[in-house]
């Protein structure tokens, strides 16, 4: 997904910094690749350093030990440190709060994955919290299955219960670079889908 967020930033007229863990990727013309950990503190100043927005969209496998809200919340500190306003984060749609006003589907695919992914889930309701206690101006996007592709067709959105079942990472990409500008969504976590 980061490969498509950058390459859609950089085609809006945004300059990119891209933290990989891999220090020797290559960067296209208006990325800049800083190699290193999200775990580690010097990686994450580097990479914040004179920006005015963040796109996180840190991901890790469900299996391993959960470091969602740990890297948020430095993300978020290093943030109110250097002056960066806007937060922007992607999440599961079986992350479940309170106002969400799910079909059945819906809830019967976030029971499924809380109870096949309890750590995961209880990672990201951690996260959620860590984010809407902070001083950004955050959104925090919620995904269906997400597939390989560019973006097509019109994004669906709600903020009560997903509109569809798939996404692509373009329309990912393309709805998360627009939130930058776009004060619609600010302190909210919509449901995204083609």
């Amino acid at each position: 997904m980061g490969r498509y967020i950058a390459a859609t930033a950089v085609q809006k007229g945004y300059g990119v910094r891209l933290l990989r863990r891999s220090p020797g990727a290559e960067a296209a013309g208006g990325m800049e690749v800083i190699g290193g950990d999200a775990r580690d503190r010097k990686s994450l100043r580097m990479l914040l350093a004179g920006g005015h927005a963040v796109i996180n969209a840190y991901g890790q496998s469900p299996k391993g030990e959960q470091l969602y809200s740990e890297v948020t919340r430095e993300i978020l500190a290093l943030m109110k440190e250097g002056g960066i306003p806007r937060y922007i984060g992607v999440t599961g749609g079986s992350l479940v709060l309170p106002h969400d006003r799910r079909g059945l589907f819906n809830r019967t695919a976030a029971g499924v994955f809380r109870m096949m992914y309890p750590e995961m889930i209880a990672a990201k309701e951690k996260e959620y919290g860590v984010i809407a206690g902070s001083e950004a101006k955050w959104t925090l996007v919620r995904l269906p299955f997400v597939s390989e592709g560019t973006a097509a067709g019109k994004i669906k959105v709600s903020h009560t219960s997903m509109p569809g079942y798939r996404i692509t990472n373009g329309a990912i990409a393309s709805f998360l670079v627009d939130q930058v500008t776009d004060p619609a969504h600010i302190g909210m976590t919509p449901f995204i889908a083609n």
